[in-house]
């Protein structure tokens, strides 16, 4: 039987994730009212909102 590691970063990934999909969900949401909106992962926060480079809404 192998040992268990003491490196696991299944939670790390599983969060990750959530931010990709919430900041999909978000984009999508926010679209219609700015379309010019950008999305940015893990730039400014989790999650931002940018238009032109600056960040107009920042979601931890």
């Amino acid at each position: 039987m192998k040992p268990a590691s003491t490196h696991e970063a299944s939670a790390s990934a599983t969060g990750y994730l959530f931010q990709c999909r919430y900041a999909l969900l978000a984009g999508l949401q926010a679209i219609a009212k700015s379309p010019q909106l950008e999305i940015s992962i893990e730039k400014f926060d989790d999650v931002g909102f940018e238009v032109n480079g600056e960040p107009t809404q920042l979601i931890q």
